[in-house]
């Protein structure tokens, strides 16, 4: 029965030091999800031209360069910096610039692929986003369900609604 005692007391020791231990690391293990997040939505069909269309792309530029590449977008992960939601006219502040392939009109999604804005200003290793939550920001945009078009822009009133 000691022995019994003894291991019911490491054993408890051991799972709350494991936990302790997980904790500092979920900030590691969140990038990892991220990453491969990343690396699947790049290899999503919808992500790439079809055959027809890549044919033609690589008969344009066979001169230019020898291999084509047919991905229409290229996923980065990118962390927020700084954030305003209290304006009229919000930035988001993410750490990824130029050096890491980030460039002006790019948009900014977040991990659901829903829009956060669209890049207005890069450095080497920063990028300032005009959020959809800024007044003079405007983005055409295409209903899902029923296709309709139409532009989406906030009043710069109540920051859970958008207008269409």
């Amino acid at each position: 029965m000691g022995l019994g005692v003894a291991s019911e007391l490491t054993g408890w020791m051991n799972s709350k030091y494991a936990n302790v231990d997980q904790y500092f690391h979920l900030k590691q293990e969140s990038d990892r999800i991220q990453h491969v997040n990343d690396s699947l939505i790049n290899l999503l069909k919808t992500n790439f031209l079809n055959p027809i269309q890549q044919r033609s792309l690589f008969r344009i530029r066979y001169r230019m360069i020898h291999l084509v590449i047919a991905a229409r977008y290229v996923w980065r992960d990118a962390e927020v910096v700084s954030n305003s939601v209290n304006a009229e006219r919000n930035y988001v502040q993410i750490n990824r610039g130029s050096k890491q392939g980030i460039r002006d009109n790019m948009a900014v999604l977040n991990s659901d692929l829903s829009l956060v804005g669209i890049v207005v200003n890069t450095s080497d290793n920063f990028s300032q986003v005009m959020s959809l939550l800024h007044v003079k920001n405007n983005v055409n945009a295409i209903m899902k369900r029923s296709g309709n078009a139409g532009t989406i822009s906030w009043d710069g009133e109540e920051a859970l609604y958008i207008l269409q």
